[in-house]
């Protein structure tokens, strides 16, 4: 569904280490090149070591893709095994007889045929991914694997690739041998933003994706790079969620506040503060009030008789903290802290870009009306006059505060005039927004909000001769 909404031929942001969708940033490029001049040079052993996200496994399977042709690859991903459990495996993916087991003769048996693919010009390659979780038993007998040489050239390349930890590992006296061995080791470093937008277009180009229209406004990606750290994985976890919601609600572009949602949904600590609280031990309610009766006692006189000064303090705290909200709440033009709130975050919106569906109803297209208070972006509602001691501001003639309801699926602003109102027009618009001054483009409403719309009130007789009046003089020379 996800991939027909968007017109994709393919997931982007799957979670296998797909060759085809590798991007070579500034450091994986130097890494992919250091690895193949280390292979091609015979230097034996090299390392890579990244965090974990970062796409190693994808930059080595790319390498053995290129080496395929001319030596024979090894790739090896299971880490917790015994040095003879560890060569089994490395002869089973050469296509060797383990000889039983026995740990001489599989030794002899894996050097003669190193000499025999040296004699026909190819090379042995064996990547171990994850070797951070190697015992240091297993990582001795990889280096006594290296031995396995003539007098001009090593028999056996092997690549050491994992988490930050195998730094550590390397590091520790215990493998001095190991570590000057290595002759070459690489890093990964992560995106930057420029970086992470990149990749991300270059995901969608590999999966199909051809609109001129951009998927993600650059909001979006902004987010994105902030949030995932410039680590690859995180980026197609973000974005993977991202299509899903956005084809959900039927949004051709991904905008920012879809990323927010989706970076909400990621962040475990409200999972964590949400989750019921866990169940005590089951104890006695006489033990219960007994113990806190021994806590009570075990105040010290002298912070007793403090408490009611304590006590006192705070209310006078509490007055003061009042009366400067009512003092700062007078200056603000009587606005709340939750209406600024709203009003900043519905201008940090505005500034978005917004997207209409291709082929939609024309029916269901908004008319691009001006907005009101002169074509200003915002419009205030508690920016005209109230009168002293009111609640609420003033609001025009014509509106009177009416019903409530739920955007639904698919409804836009217009589809809600039309059904309510009768009627889709500028008017219309301007007091639907008094009544909500969230609303600051009518072109953009969320599925799942609720709105107030107002009911038509027939003007007074005095209303409407004031206005046919102020016509007839305006229509005079």
């Amino acid at each position: 569904m996800v991939l027909k909404f968007y017109n994709l031929r393919e997931q982007p942001f799957g979670v296998t280490p797909d060759p085809r969708y590798l991007y070579l940033s500034p450091t994986h490029r130097e890494a992919l090149a250091s690895l193949e001049y280390g292979i091609s040079s015979g230097r034996g052993f090299l390392g890579i070591v990244a965090a974990p996200g970062m796409g190693k496994t994808t930059i080595l399977f790319h390498l053995l893709q290129q080496l395929s042709k001319n030596a024979r690859t090894v790739f090896m991903f299971q880490t917790h095994v015994t040095p003879r459990d560890f060569l089994r495996s490395l002869m089973a993916d050469l296509g060797l007889d383990d000889c039983g087991g026995d740990l001489v003769q599989m030794q002899a048996k894996l050097n003669e045929m190193l000499l025999q693919e040296a004699r026909t010009g190819r090379r042995v390659v064996v990547v171990v991914d994850e070797a951070q979780n190697l015992e240091d038993s297993v990582l001795e007998h990889l280096r006594m694997l290296s031995n396995f040489e003539t007098t001009s050239e090593k028999l056996m390349q092997i690549v050491l690739a994992g988490q930050t930890q195998l730094a550590d590992r390397l590091a520790s006296p215990a493998l001095v041998q190991l570590r000057q061995r290595i002759s070459m080791m690489v890093r990964l470093a992560p995106f930057d933003r420029d970086e992470t937008e990149r990749y991300i277009n270059h995901r969608l180009q590999i999966a199909g994706y051809a609109e001129e229209l951009a998927l993600f406004t650059r909001p979006a990606l902004r987010l994105i790079a902030e949030a995932s750290g410039g680590i690859p994985r995180n980026i197609n976890n973000l974005c993977f969620n991202a299509l899903s919601l956005g084809c959900v609600n039927k949004q051709r572009m991904i905008q920012g506040d879809t990323i927010v949602e989706v970076i909400r949904d990621f962040d475990l600590r409200t999972v964590k503060q949400n989750a019921p609280p866990v169940a005590e031990t089951a104890v006695s309610s006489t033990t219960t009030r007994s113990s806190r009766i021994e806590v009570k006692n075990e105040l010290p006189n002298k912070f007793r008789r403090l408490i009611p000064r304590f006590a006192i303090a705070a209310l006078v705290l509490a007055a003061a903290v009042f009366g400067a909200s009512a003092i700062h709440h007078k200056t603000n033009g009587g606005r709340t802290g939750w209406e600024q709130a709203a009003k900043f975050a519905n201008t940090v919106a505005s500034t978005e870009p917004t997207s209409t569906l291709p082929n939609a109803p024309k029916q269901e297209q908004p008319l691009n009306l001006p907005m009101p208070s002169g074509g200003s972006e915002h419009f205030d509602a508690t920016s005209k006059a109230s009168p002293a001691g009111a609640d609420s501001p003033n609001l025009p003639d014509a509106v009177v505060p009416g019903k409530s309801i739920r955007v639904m699926q698919d409804q836009t602003l217009y589809s809600i005039a039309m059904s309510n109102l009768g009627a889709y027009n500028k008017e219309n618009v301007r007091e639907i927004q008094v009544l909500n001054p969230w609303l600051t483009d009518p072109n953009r409403i969320r599925a799942g909000r609720t709105i107030r719309i107002p009911e038509p009130k027939v003007k007074s007789e005095v209303t409407k001769a004031a206005t046919s009046k102020s016509a007839a003089e305006a229509e005079k020379p």
